[in-house]
């Protein structure tokens, strides 16, 4: 199950990069100290696309703080991580 969701969090981020090859992406990562967790920002710099991937409800004002400063519009956002209580089932 986890393999899928990271699986498809790549596909989702390559959709976003695929085209031109004048295409450039933007890549932003953010760290929340608490849970020592990493978010990404990736998108498009041509049509500001992007796709958020494992946000953190922690820091959602900042990200969102971000995403405003760089005019990015969400197409999506990923987590792909298996939450604790979902770890003990069987894949």
């Amino acid at each position: 199950m986890f393999s899928r969701h990271v699986s498809r969090a790549v596909a989702i981020a390559r959709s976003v990069a695929t085209g031109a090859a004048d295409r450039k992406l933007l890549l932003r990562q953010l760290f929340e100290p608490a849970s020592c967790t990493y978010t990404y920002v990736i998108a498009d710099a041509r049509s500001r696309d992007a796709v958020v991937i494992d946000p953190v409800l922690e820091t959602a004002p900042r990200d969102l703080r971000l995403l405003r400063e760089l005019r990015l519009r969400v197409r999506w956002a990923v987590s792909p991580m298996i939450p604790p209580s979902m770890s003990q089932y069987p894949q």
